[in-house]
Order: C-alpha cells, then structure tokens, then sequence
C-alpha cells in the first residue's frame, strides 16, 4: 500500500489523466476497498460510489426495502441525495462489521463507508473491491453516462474528523 492503491489515489489519478482512460480503480492491499477515478482524475469515494449504486439497484428493484446502510461518517450530502429517490439511510458505528450487521438484521442488500468498504450483500457479505468495481461499471454502462457524470449527481458538504480524548466514550452524546 506504500504510495498507491486506495490510499492514495492521486498517482492512479495523474495516470488516468495520461491514458485518457474512461477511469480508474484504486484498491487497498486485500482489495475489500475501493476508490474510484473519473476520466477527469477526480477521487470517488465509497459514500458516492454507495449512493450511486443505491439509486441504481432501486431502479433495478434490487435495493432491499429501498434502504441503504452507512455509517456515523457518511456524508450528510448522501442521505439528502438519497432522499430525493425516497431511499432511506440507516448508520451504523464506524466499521464494515457494523454495516454487515446491520446489513443482516433488517435484510438488507447495501451498504458501507466512506473508505471504499462497500458491501454488496446479496452477492457476498464482504467488502469486496474488485465487485464494487464490476457493478459500478455495469451501472456505467447501463446508464450511458461517464463516472464523472454519475458523481457530480451529489455534491459531498464539508466534513472533518475529529479525535478527543474522553474519560468514558460511552457518556458522551
């Protein structure tokens, strides 16, 4: 993972600008992650890729119960997004386990995180980049439309992260 993959996407970027390539596909090490690169070079991350994919399977009938699964992290712009297609977010704690757990308690076919973990589950109940990678280019395909344009459907708000310090997590709301 040193300087390449789903960590850090740029080089895959600089490349797929070279190549003039319709995109690109970064993973991490075990390939459960990915990040995607549109022909322009900009980062897809696994919140648009998952919204992507959600008001693709809801067209197909394949999202379950019309509801997808994120986490604490997933962008606010996503569940607005989804939304507008009467599509319901569920979060979860951080952690693909979490989502996978979530994913099998309401029956449910989609989910995942930012990072690139996204679960297809009702074709494994993994994070599975290379698949992620394969069906979101089917919904290329079937669609017509270039990664570019399937991503500018949502424009992500501002987000940080921030780590503090706490005596007991568990009494901070």
């Amino acid at each position: 993972n040193k300087d390449c993959g789903a960590l850090f996407p740029e080089n895959l970027a600089r490349r797929v600008k070279r190549y003039k390539a319709d995109m690109g596909f970064a993973f991490d090490g075990d390939a459960d992650r990915l990040i995607a690169v549109d022909e322009n070079g900009n980062t897809v991350n696994g919140d648009v890729i998952i919204c992507s994919l959600a008001k693709y399977f809801n067209k197909l009938g394949l999202l379950n119960d019309n509801t997808v699964v994120g986490t604490s992290h997933t962008n606010m712009a996503i569940e607005d997004e989804l939304k507008k297609d009467n599509i319901t977010l569920i979060r979860t704690d951080i952690g693909d386990k979490y989502v996978l757990q979530k994913l099998i308690e309401k029956n449910l076919s989609l989910g995942g995180e930012q990072s690139g973990h996204v679960i297809l589950k009702n074709l494994a109940t993994t994070g599975d980049g290379i698949l992620t990678a394969l069906m979101l280019t089917e919904e290329i395909c079937d669609s017509k439309l270039t990664l570019a344009e399937l991503a500018s459907e949502v424009t992500l708000y501002p987000q940080f992260t921030k780590n503090i310090r706490v005596a007991d997590k568990n009494n901070v709301f």
